[in-house]
């Protein structure tokens, strides 16, 4: 946790190097339904940091991994990736730098149901 930079709230996740980050399960998604994710990113620019969310299946197999570094350094910028839940509902999120990684902050995560939105429904 930080509070040197937070974007929603008192404080912002802070992953130092390579080693970290933090994951979250995601359970009683409905199978094979578009979902999004969204996230404010921040990247210092004097320890640039390569951000990256990753998706992994129950059994911490990847499913998906998206590059999820913001364009300019200094600023909270807004990444947003989309994925359909697998066949038993549920994704490990983890969220942490990639190879070369320095320090990143996180902030402000949501996860909308893509097809309950258009249905008017929400969350």
């Amino acid at each position: 946790m930080s509070r040197l930079h937070s974007f929603d709230g008192r404080s912002s996740l802070r992953v130092d190097g390579m080693n970290g980050g933090a994951q979250q399960l995601l359970r009683n998604l409905v199978p094979h339904r578009p979902y999004r994710l969204t996230v404010m990113v921040f990247s210092e620019c004097i320890h640039k940091a390569n951000l990256a969310m990753t998706l992994e299946s129950l059994q911490q197999r990847r499913l998906v991994r998206f590059n999820a570094t913001p364009p300019v350094c200094g600023a909270w910028q807004p990444f947003e990736a989309s994925f359909r839940a697998p066949a038993d509902g549920v994704v490990w999120l983890k969220l942490g730098n990639a190879e070369g990684g320095m320090i990143s902050y996180w902030d402000a995560v949501t996860l909308q149901d893509q097809a309950a939105s258009r249905d008017g429904k929400g969350l």
